[in-house]
Order: structure tokens, then C-alpha cells, then sequence
């Protein structure tokens, strides 16, 4: 036996002896045998005389050997990375486009089976200029020939892993940019400025300039609904059609980073925006490539008009045709827009569903002058605040990077609590229903409702990566809303219920977005699925008076139910409303009459049980460690021993604003609470004693607060006693206080019963005013954290929309759906306190009067204030004897609000795209920047020059909410406030 050489090499050897001899007839043409020793004069059945001479494989290599046969260091390298080394070092040389284009050819030249013989080969390398030595091709004939030819799947996968260990750069950014692992967070402000210097670069390189104006007017002729928006392929078309120099890679990057949503709109002001900014920074270095336009300009040929080159005899021809069809038309006059606008002298009108206003022009009105395109100023989403926990379950999730990731409305929040920074994902165009988290940390799926009111938002589910915020898969064939999400332990299958009557269950692939299979659950309601974490293929569904456990066979594509619950002696509850599965395969239930059920190992019995847990349903249940946690609609924690008794070792009480427990995560030793009150709570979990509730206390300040129901009232203030400089107010009867600088909430007041509509603060936020949707008007008086209720009467059976102090805060003026405005003065009394009485009414309107606003300054030692209403209307009052006064007579008059939305200083809103298609719900004016914002019931909001008097003024517009209910700029002017109404939400916006 050779030195180093084992028994199996030398029969590995042997039989490579074999496959030589095949190999070198096969060159020859011929696949059978006997027919190529018939050629040479030999019978096939004796052994040839003499052994052909061959290379040896890489797999004979000995240790001791390079690949090229030189002497090395004795180093224990295993054969098939020698022989990898050895295909790597032969296609390093070439690009991966080069190896695609392989690829091709070699699917051109294979049989049906995919097969190809060693000169197809030889041939489709020959067709893309690729080398491979002849020992590459032997080792390659070797390890993928069979009975049929070469495999190509094989032999190009085996290939490409070779390239890949190639080194070559092109290779390697590939694999960052496909690398399965979370990525880096890049701070935008970064990308931004790479993006500015790649475009500065390209100018100074090709000499040459971006012409601004043209492609501005080729984009407000695109933008038909002035929203400063148009489609991606029309922000290509346009580029090339206007021959700028821009395109390829750096085209596409611009264009996806002025995609703000994802949803293939670019905002064109932003892209002009850079492209303005990259073209000054070039000229600041280069003065002289500022000439450029004007040189460009003399080069240019000057063509002749068309008309220049008719006679005089056929012009005067044309003219003539022309004169008659345009007289032909004068006969027949077009019909009346129901929405127009014009200038008459000096006044304004606008006619709207038949009722026609007119206002008188502002002060400095000058059309030569004004710009229709939308400010420079952008906004952008910088928070959210509030979590839906109201009526979702299992919606708080960790990432692998320790990220929390939960939604409300239809934005994903991405919360990093150890930097305090949000990031969203706001790809959705519907309230988002139900969240799941795979198990690498990163894979996320969310699912949402289906649109009453816009029927082209479809039900679906997005699948989408945390740590690039891209979608990689849209899955629809909904029909109502998505209930329920849950994946698969460490595979890609995802489950989801569809919420029609019969509770559809459908089972995903979503590595390629496919539908394996589906069922109906054929019960009432569905509140929870999860997989087994032990046995993946197990998944099981609860709720009204439903458990059930099912098996998913991929081979057959089929979905079984395998079993039920076996109650025994067992109270059966008529909710099982949630589930949680561990490592061990325990699945652990919680249910309406407050039990805690555990069914061991993947079984349907039950092994232990803790008989009424709570005082009331339980909402939420998860291991740690050696203890169960769980959360009730009783507002507390409690943590159970996992033993035979099942201990109760532990217990956290919420406080009774925050209302029940929804979901318990934690991530470390960081235990966070969902509560129904739509609040996230944290607290630091205890190292020490027999429980992790051991002295625990909860952090001083919330993740998030906010409201559970209708959410239509906010003002803002100047920073109160409490820290926060804007408050909101909703139909649940909670007011919230918030910071917009350190993005925190600031403290909550619940008053039981109440549901507000509409709030109002004063300058210090102090005092704080309040309408209700039954009628009733409360004022309150804010002391540190103290609150004393200094005025509560029902003043009207309807509801109160509006509510307004005057800038001396002795007024309020209220308005509503009685059509009137109820003025309450302070006044004392004659035992020397002040208290709150009635004026009187200002009565005139004709519909329910939606906003208020005082003038700023005194008028004839009296205020004046303006109300609107939805028709529109708009009309002026005397604030001390409550009489109504002339329009023309409040022309030079400013308002220390503007919040009507109805004046002659936003009258361009009315003549836009968008109150055609939805109602203009709530505006404000940031005068200091000459800002206006516009919320709608589309759920926009849009950001405008001020004042907006003009038709075919273009905005900024943004998407958020389902709708936009009322928007207030912060008394800094640095961001933008909205709140949506039903969808509980409210969103801070940075004005950048």
C-alpha cells in the first residue's frame, strides 16, 4: 500500500479508473462501450492491454501537494475544498452576469432532462468567452454525468458556489445584500447626503447640468391632482424623454428614495429637491459650470415654427376654419361646474354643492407673484404614540436586535427603548388587525381589514424584513379581515384566518408566496392560533367554544383536524382566548372564566391546570423560565410556579387607568406590558428572590398612551406644569398630555362617562376646556398632577364639535350640531368669586358649526371671532353683544387661531383634487413659515404655502391615517400633530 494512502483511497482510485475509461469513449462520440471497441478491433469483453494514462482527480490530491504540484507545508486540507479551490481559481476572472449568461446556454443545449454531454458544454463556454481547463471539466464530468449526460441544475449550482468563494467584489456584495442576517441601521440623514455626493459627482465628471425648470413643468403637468405626487415609471419616462443626465442605478436610488411609502408615488418636489441641491453644491465648487445652461442655450439651433413656412393665402385659410369652429362651439356652451372659483373685483367666490360664498380678498392679494408649486418645507413621520390593544391580541413582539415591534392604525412602530428611536413600516393601506414574528427575529407578517368605504383596499397580508423595512411578499385572497397570524417554529409556513362566516384557515408559504392549503374552521368566532414549537406540523385554534389541533401534510398539501380537547372533569370555558406554546411542546390556554389550562407534550389533555386564575377573563399567558406569567382583564400579573400545585409566587398590579392586561413580553430582563387602554407599560424583571415579580416596580414613564376609542380632540400649549405642550381628548373619556421634543407621554386623566369630542387649553395650560358628544361642557383646572372640575352642565341636547377660549381667557365660545354658538363669559359675583355664566347665543348658521376662531387683537374694545361649518359657511360675530358683523369689515382683522377651515386665506384648499374626492376635515397655519396643513377624510395630510388663495396650488401630501380629524402645528412650529379619529392614533410629524 502507498505511504498515506488508505484502503478506501485505493478503492476510490479503482473505481475512478472506471469512469476514466467511460469518459475518454464518450469523447469519442459514442455512449456505448462495445460499439467503440468494435471501431478499435477489440472485443468488449476483454480487458485492454495497457492502462491509458490520466490526470489525477483533485479528490487524489495528497496532502503534502498544491494544486500545482509544488511542495507545501504538511497541512490537513480536506479534498473537496481543494477541489472547490481549484474551479474558484479557474472562474474568478469572470463577472456574475457572465456566469448567468452561462446559465442560458447551458439551459439552450440541454435535453428535456436537463442533460447535456462535455462538447454542449465546451460549446456554451466557447459562446460566453469562459475558459474551464480541461481538468475543471473533467472534475465537473465526473461529479454530475449520469446514464443521461451532465446535469446543468448541479453543475451551474456547483459552479456558482464555487464563484461565490471567488472573492471577486461584485461577489461579495452580493452576499451583503441578500445576507439573511439583520442589517445595520444606516441613519438616513447618511444616505441622503451619498446619495447628494453621488449626484454632485455626476455632474462635475460629465460637465453638465440638470435642467430644473423643464422637468418641474413636465411634472406639474403630470400631477393632475396637485398633490405633488406622480407614479414611478412617469418619473422615468419623463427623465429620459427631457434627456437629463441622470439614470441607470443612481436614477433608480433617487427614485426609490423619493418613494416615501413604497407604494411606487414619488413626491416630485423632493426629487427636484435633491436634484437642486447636488447642482448648487457643484456650482459652489466649480463656478464655472454655472454657465452651462446659457452656453447650452446659444448651441441650440433655432428651428422654425411650422406656420413660417405656409403662404400668407393658406394662413388667412386656417385662420378662417378655425374662427368658424370656435363660433360653432360658442353655440353650444359647456355646463356648469358645481365646484369653481373665480375673482370678481374685490371678492372671492366659491360655489360649492349649489351654496355659493364669497369673501372678500386678503390684504396684499397679488396673483403675478405667488407660487403654486407645494413649500420647501416636507414633513416627516418622526412618532407615533399609542399601541391597538384595545381589541387585539398577540401584538407586541422582540425582534433579534431588541427592537419592539407592535402597530396601531396602519403603522408598524419598530420602538428601540434602549436609544428611544421609532422606526415604521407604513406600507399598509388599511388598519392593521394582527402582527406574527418568525423565528430568525427578523421576518415579520401583518395583516389588515378590509375597507367599508374604499373598496380597492383589499384584505391581505404583507410579509416584510425588520431590518430593511421591504415587503417580499403580498398575500391576498382574503375576503373580510385577517384575523389571526402565526408561524411555523424555524420553518416558513405561515397561518392565517380570514374572518368570513365559516372562519377560513389557510396555510402559506411564504419563501415563495404560494397558498399550500386551506380549510374552514366552521366556528363563530376565532380569537388565537400557534403553532407547536416542538412539532411544527401542529397548529391550534381557539375560541367561542372551540380547541382544536391540526396536522399540515405538505406532501399531499392537505390540512387535517387531529384532535380535540379532552375536558374530562375539567370546566370547560365558552372562550379560549389565548395560547402559548414552549420549547417542550406545552401548549398553555387562557380563557373567559379566568382558568389556566396546560396540555403537555403536543396532547389534548390536560396535565395541570390553575382553577380561576383571575377575577375574569384572561387575556394573555407566556413562559419564562421556570414560571408561567399571566394577565386578566382584572389589571394584574400574576406568576405561577411550574410545579405540581402551581404556585403563585408573584403578582403586579397595573394602575386602574390603564385598564386590563392585554399582552406580557419581555426581552432580557425587560418585562413589557400591552394594556386595553392601548398603553405599553415596562418594568425591570427581579434576578433575586423565588420570583421574577419579586419587588417589582414599573418604570416611572410608559412606552406609549393613548386613547381606545374616537379620537377628534387636541390642542397645543405652550410646556404646562406637567411637562407637556399638547393634550388630546376622546369618546373614552381620556385625556392624554404629551412632550413632542422628548417624544414621551406625560401623564393621563380618565373621567368615567365622559366622551369628548373637542378641547381647548389655555396659554399655560392651566385651564382646560371640554366638549362633549352628549352636550355637556366641562372645564377643568390643572394644578402640578392634580385636576379639579371647575364647571361641568349640559348646555345642549346636540353635540359640541368646537370649542374655543379668547385670548384673555375670559371667553368661550361653543359650538355644535344646534347650529348656534353658546358664549360663556367669566364674571364675578357679588361675593367677590368669579364663576362661569352664559351671554347668550350667536345664532345663524344653518348647519352644525365645526370650528371657531377669536381675533388676536381687540376690535373697538370688543373680539371678534369667525365660525365655519361643513356647507361651507362662514360668518363673523361680535364677541360682547353677540351680534353678526360684516365680512368686509374683518378684511385687515388677524386671528389668533386658524383653525377655520372655510376663509379667504385657504379658499385654494376648496378649488383642489382632493376635497373633490374626500371632505376637507381640519386645518391650521403656521404664519411665522407661511405653512398651511390639511387633514381629510381620505386620511391625508397635506402641507401647503400659506396663504393658499390660488387654484392649482400643488402640496406636500402624506398618508397615515384611515382619517384625518383634526392637525395642529406646535407652538415652536418644528412639528406637525394628527389625530385619526376611530383609529385611536395620533402621529407627530417633523417639519424638515
Amino acid at each position: 500500500m502507498p505511504l498515506g494512502q488508505s484502503q478506501a483511497q485505493i478503492y476510490n482510485r479503482n473505481a475512478d479508473k472506471k469512469i476514466q475509461r467511460n469518459q475518454n469513449q464518450k469523447k469519442n462520440g459514442s455512449n456505448d462501450t462495445r460499439t467503440l471497441d468494435r471501431k478499435r478491433g477489440k472485443s468488449p469483453y476483454n480487458p485492454p492491454m495497457r492502462k491509458p494514462k490520466r490526470s489525477p482527480q483533485a479528490t487524489e490530491l495528497t496532502d503534502n501537494q498544491t494544486l500545482e504540484g509544488r511542495k507545501t507545508e504538511n497541512v490537513t486540507v480536506n479534498a473537496e475544498d481543494k477541489t472547490m479551490l481549484l474551479i474558484s481559481d479557474n472562474v474568478s476572472e469572470y463577472s456574475r452576469q457572465r456566469m448567468r449568461a452561462l446559465q442560458m446556454s447551458l439551459r439552450h443545449y440541454s435535453n428535456v432532462d436537463g442533460r447535456i454531454s462535455v462538447k454542449e458544454l465546451n460549446l456554451a463556454c466557447q459562446d460566453n468567452a469562459i475558459q474551464l481547463n480541461s481538468r475543471v471539466v473533467q472534475i465537473l464530468q465526473g461529479k454530475f454525468e449520469d446514464q443521461h449526460g451532465i446535469n446543468i441544475d448541479k453543475l451551474f449550482q456547483y459552479l456558482s458556489e464555487a464563484h461565490s468563494r471567488s472573492g471577486r467584489d461584485s461577489v461579495m456584495a452580493m452576499h451583503l445584500r441578500n445576507d439573511l442576517e439583520p442589517h445595520m441601521d444606516t441613519n438616513p440623514e447618511e444616505k441622503d447626503a451619498d446619495l447628494l455626493r453621488r449626484l454632485e459627482e455626476l455632474l462635475v465628471k460629465d460637465n453638465t447640468f440638470f435642467d430644473i425648470e423643464s422637468l418641474r413643468l413636465a411634472f406639474q403637468l403630470k400631477d393632475k391632482q396637485k398633490t405633488g405626487k406622480i407614479s414611478n415609471d412617469e418619473v422615468f419616462d419623463i427623465v429620459a424623454l427631457k434627456q437629463q443626465p441622470l439614470y441607470g442605478a443612481l436614477l433608480k436610488a433617487l427614485v426609490k428614495r423619493c418613494d416615501l411609502d413604497n407604494h411606487n408615488i414619488v413626491s416630485w418636489p423632493e426629487f427636484l429637491s435633491f436634484l437642486e441641491k447636488a447642482q448648487k453644491n457643484a456650482w459652489r465648487k466649480y463656478p464655472e459650470m454655472s454657465s452651462l445652461p446659457e452656453l447650452m442655450k446659444s448651441k441650440t439651433p433655432v428651428v422654425p415654427e411650422a406656420s413660417d413656412m405656409l403662404s400668407n393665402q393658406t394662413k388667412s385659410r386656417l385662420v378662417n376654419r378655425l374662427l368658424k369652429k370656435v363660433k360653432r362651439i360658442l353655440l353650444y356652451p359647456m355646463s356648469t361646474i358645481n365646484d369653481s372659483g373665480c375673482s370678481d373685483g374685490d371678492n372671492l367666490t366659491l360655489t360649492k354643492n349649489g351654496h355659493t360664498i364669497e369673501f372678500s380678498k386678503p390684504v396684499g392679494y397679488d396673483t403675478e407673484t405667488v407660487k403654486l408649486e407645494p413649500p420647501e418645507a416636507r414633513l416627516k413621520l418622526d412618532w407615533v404614540y399609542g399601541y391597538r390593544g384595545n381589541d387585539c391580541r398577540n401584538n407586541i413582539h422582540v425582534l433579534a436586535n431588541g427592537e419592539l415591534v407592535y402597530f396601531i392604525s396602519n403603522i408598524v412602530v419598530l420602538y428601540d427603548k434602549e436609544h428611544h428611536k421609532q422606526r415604521h413600516y407604513k406600507e399598509h393601506t388599511e388598519y392593521i388587525k394582527c402582527i406574527a414574528l418568525h423565528s430568525n427575529g427578523v421576518t415579520i407578517a401583518t395583516g389588515q381589514v378590509c375597507s367599508k368605504h374604499r373598496p380597492h383596499n383589499k384584505p391581505h397580508i404583507r410579509i416584510w424584513r425588520s431590518d430593511t423595512l421591504q415587503t417580499t411578499h403580498v398575500l391576498e385572497e382574503f375576503e373580510k379581515s385577517v384575523m389571526c397570524l402565526a408561524f411555523s417554529n424555524s420553518e416558513d409556513i405561515l397561518a392565517a384566518v380570514d374572518n368570513t362566516p365559516d372562519k377560513r384557515l389557510t396555510i402559506w408559504n411564504i419563501s415563495s408566496g404560494e397558498l399550500i392549503t386551506e380549510t374552514e374552521v366552521n366556528t363563530e368566532l376565532i380569537c388565537d392560533i400557534s403553532f407547536n414549537k416542538k412539532y411544527p406540523e401542529l397548529l391550534v385554534t381557539s375560541g367561542k367554544e372551540h380547541l382544536q389541533w391540526w396536522k399540515i401534510y405538505e406532501e399531499s398539501r392537505t390540512l387535517q383536524p387531529v384532535a380535540q380537547p379532552q375536558y374530562d372533569n375539567y370546566l370547560k370555558a365558552k372562550f379560549i382566548i389565548f395560547l402559548e406554546h414552549n420549547e417542550k411542546g406545552d401548549l398553555v390556554t387562557g380563557d373567559s372564566n379566568g382558568t389556566i389550562y396546560i396540555w403537555a407534550d403536543g396532547g389534548n389533555k390536560i396535565t395541570n391546570f390553575v382553577k380561576h386564575a383571575h377575577d375574569g377573563p384572561v387575556f394573555a399567558v407566556m413562559f419564562y423560565k421556570n414560571y408561567i406569567l399571566s394577565g386578566g382583564r382584572d389589571g394584574i400579573v400574576y406568576c405561577w410556579q411550574c410545579n405540581k400545585n402551581m404556585d403563585n409566587v408573584g403578582e403586579l398590579q397595573i394602575p386602574r387607568s390603564e385598564g386590563g392586561i392585554r399582552m406580557l413580553q419581555f426581552h432580557d430582563d425587560t418585562f413589557f406590558i400591552g394594556t386595553t387602554m392601548n398603553s405599553m407599560l415596562s418594568a425591570e424583571l427581579s434576578t433575586k428572590g423565588n420570583s421574577p415579580l419579586s419587588g417589582i416596580q414599573l418604570d416611572p414613564v410608559p412606552i406609549t398612551q393613548g386613547h381606545y376609542d374616537d379620537l377628534r380632540g387636541l390642542v397645543v400649549m405652550h410646556e404646562s406644569q406637567l411637562g407637556g405642550d399638547f393634550l388630546t381628548a376622546g369618546t373614552d373619556g381620556v385625556v392624554c398630555w404629551f412632550n413632542t421634543e422628548r417624544r414621551d407621554p406625560v401623564c393621563k386623566l380618565m373621567l368615567k362617562g365622559m366622551q369628548f369630542t373637542c378641547v381647548d387649553s389655555s396659554f399655560d395650560g392651566k385651564n382646560v376646556v371640554l366638549g362633549t358628544k352628549n352636550g355637556n361642557l366641562v372645564i377643568l383646572k390643572i394644578e402640578g398632577e392634580s385636576s379639579s372640575e371647575v364647571f361641568n352642565n349640559k348646555i345642549t341636547k346636540d353635540r359640541i364639535d368646537c370649542v374655543r377660549f379668547s385670548p384673555d381667557y375670559t371667553i368661550i365660545a361653543v359650538g355644535g350640531h344646534d347650529c348656534s354658538i353658546h358664549m360663556y363669559h367669566f364674571v364675578s359675583k357679588s361675593d367677590g368669586s368669579f364663576a362661569w355664566e352664559m351671554k347668550g347665543k350667536c345664532v345663524g348658521h344653518r348647519d352644525p358649526v365645526v370650528d371657531i376662531d377669536f381675533s388676536a387683537d381687540l376690535f373697538h374694545n370688543h373680539f371678534l371671532l369667525r365660525s365655519c361649518t361643513n356647507a361651507p359657511e362662514i360668518l363673523y360675530w361680535n364677541a360682547q353683544n353677540l351680534d353678526e358683523v360684516d365680512m368686509s369689515e374683518c378684511r385687515e382683522v388677524s386671528w389668533m387661531t386658524e383653525k377655520c377651515k372655510i376663509t379667504a386665506s385657504n379658499i385654494g384648499l376648496w378649488w383642489s383634487k382632493l376635497e373633490q374626492e374626500g371632505d376637507i376635515n381640519c386645518v391650521d397655519v403656521y404664519t411665522d413659515s407661511s405653512l398651511i396643513v390639511m387633514g381629510d377624510s381620505c386620511g391625508n395630510v397635506c402641507l401647503y404655502r400659506y396663504p393658499c388663495d390660488r387654484k392649482g396650488m400643488y402640496c406636500h401630501m402624506y398618508h397615515g391615517h384611515a382619517a384625518v380629524h383634526n392637525v395642529s402645528f406646535s407652538r415652536d412650529g418644528h412639528y406637525v400633530i394628527s389625530v385619526g379619529g376611530k383609529d385611536s392614533c395620533v402621529i407627530q410629524w417633523k417639519i424638515v
